[in-house]
């Protein structure tokens, strides 16, 4: 690649995160009538398109579909052509959701947003969503969370500023003119030195100007932990002082990545040290790997003269993306779209739950023997807290479906959640041993292997069956929870270093935003043990 200076690159109008700032500049489609209007009422059609790594569902004309596939896969190739050009790639399908208007976004996303990952309760439903198309804002969020997905892949034992910094460093590429550009400034955020932070409203968006006194130093930063990225306010008036702690470890993130990738002392020693990560190599034992000769003192000053210098480097390289077919496209039907808007509202208060509630039934009326519809009514009570007519549901599901693995999941993972105490004051698995079988013949999901593997570890102990469920669980290596189950696993059976390294990945594969108390108790109890074993 040849470094070029990052100060005459056109800035783009892109997306400002919530948790920077709170506000958003982007290039937004206008509204098309009553948001979410059913097809059978006269609503737009909503099409599937699938191509070799995304599914995408969107109320846009196909023709505007197959512009955003085509977007995803000239950006995916991108990152695997020029970013992560290895030979082994991340295989699956990442699933978009990409709806016609800002108003229908913004029923279903955190505010301030132009884009955003969601976990799902189900690995078929849309994880990616944005709106309008494929908009700078757009491929900025779509950018950042395939570069988790690499990273995820190549070097799952990176600490979190390692997926922060990468992510964030990936996600401003852009291609010109039969080049490939990366390294320009993350949208809306600018350093300046001192301690004094600023917030400007600019004609393209808000910036948020960061003080480089408050970014952290790089042995501080290396030593990072998955909290230091998830804001925890814990006393009221602390949320300010909180959020500029967590921008400023995000923007420190990509100063250290942009620093170490962009300076030529330091450049080969960076790819030494990710190298090692994907050998399996420990966080420390890597950053000895590539900067174990280097003095902290000259790394850190050459570190601070870069963040107080007002141009940054931006990295280029001839590439020219593949040709690539039209996605295959199909028309949903109108019970899909219904189930589909049920899965895909935030399912975090009454009224929400009340509106999916009404989506599936509309599902149900249109498709009365529709085995979605009863999985999907099912989760809503599991949701609402009636689990008796969830089991109902579910059972219905399973006469219509007889063996689909995700009624039969979500049927196991009920049972789980009520085991009874029988009169002998010992719980009673009768529920769940009779399911059991049965869940482990269909078995081909990542959640099915690891939900078998944590009620044969922490329900029953039974560490030996439950070791080979919790191993081919990870291979989802984007499934954190997986993770935390095979360290739990290698944890009882005392192997403490390798439940340490397995819960290390855990915690740091955690998508953006989401925190778990429970995973980092667990790394805490897992690291003094392995401690004191040596």
């Amino acid at each position: 690649m040849v470094a070029v200076d990052g100060s005459d690159e056109r800035r783009r109008v892109a997306r400002v995160a919530a948790w920077l700032v709170g506000t958003i500049a982007c290039a937004c489609a206008p509204a098309l009538g009553r948001p979410f209007t059913p097809p059978e009422d006269g609503g737009p059609p909503w099409t599937e398109l699938t191509s070799r790594h995304f599914v995408v569902r969107t109320d846009l004309t196909e023709t505007q579909g197959q512009e955003v596939v085509a977007a995803l896969e000239q950006g995916y190739g991108l990152l695997a052509d020029v970013a992560f050009p290895f030979e082994a790639r991340p295989d699956g399908r990442t699933v978009v959701l990409v709806t016609r208007s800002r108003e229908e976004y913004e029923l279903l996303a955190p505010p301030g947003t132009a884009g955003f990952f969601r976990r799902q309760l189900d690995p078929a439903l849309p994880s990616l969503h944005f709106y309008g198309g494929p908009t700078e804002a757009a491929q900025v969020t779509m950018l950042h969370e395939l570069a988790h997905r690499f990273t995820n892949f190549y070097y799952p034992g990176a600490p979190r500023w390692v997926h922060e910094g990468l992510a964030e460093y990936y996600s401003t590429a852009v291609l010109a003119g039969g080049k490939a550009l990366f390294g320009r400034h993350p949208p809306g955020l600018r350093f300046r030195p001192g301690m004094l932070w600023d917030q400007q409203q600019t004609a393209k968006g808000a910036i948020v100007w960061v003080p480089t006194g408050s970014v952290p130093i790089v042995e501080t930063m290396i030593a990072t932990s998955p909290r230091d990225f998830s804001g925890r306010a814990d006393q009221p008036g602390e949320e300010q002082s909180e959020a500029r702690r967590v921008i400023a470890n995000y923007a420190g993130a990509w100063a250290l990545v942009h620093f170490l990738k962009s300076t030529s002392t330091y450049e080969s020693r960076f790819a030494s040290f990710l190298s090692a990560l994907g050998a399996g190599e420990s966080p420390e034992q890597a950053w000895q790997a590539g900067f174990g000769t280097v003095a902290r003192t000259e790394l850190e000053a050459e570190f601070q003269r870069y963040l107080n210098d007002r141009t940054h480097m931006v990295l280029r390289t001839d590439y020219v993306p593949p040709a690539q077919p039209p996605a295959a496209a199909r028309t949903m039907t109108a019970d899909e779209v219904h189930l589909l808007w049920a899965a895909i509202r935030p399912w975090t208060d009454a009224a929400a739950l009340r509106q999916a509630r009404a989506d599936v039934g509309a599902a149900l009326a249109i498709a009365p023997r529709s085995a979605d519809a009863r999985l999907w009514l099912a989760r809503l009570e599991v949701a609402e807290g009636k689990p008796a007519e969830a089991e109902r549901n579910l059972r219905l599901a399973l006469e219509l479906r007889p063996d689909d693995e995700r009624a039969l999941l979500e049927l196991f993972r009920l049972y789980d959640a009520q085991l009874d105490v029988g009169a002998d004051g010992q719980r009673d698995f009768g529920r769940t041993d009779a399911l059991l079988p049965a869940l482990q013949r269909s078995a081909t999901l990542s959640l099915t292997h690891n939900a078998v593997a944590w009620h044969l570890a922490w329900e029953r102990g039974r560490l030996d069956e439950a070791l080979p469920y919790a191993s081919t669980a990870v291979r989802d290596f984007s499934c954190f929870e997986c993770f935390d189950t095979l360290a739990f696993v290698m944890a009882k059976k005392g192997a403490f270093s390798q439940a340490f390294k397995m819960q290390s990945i855990a915690l740091n594969t955690m998508p953006d935003g989401y925190f778990d108390a429970d995973v980092l108790a667990r790394w805490e109890s897992y690291r003094q043990a392995a401690t004191a074993g040596k």
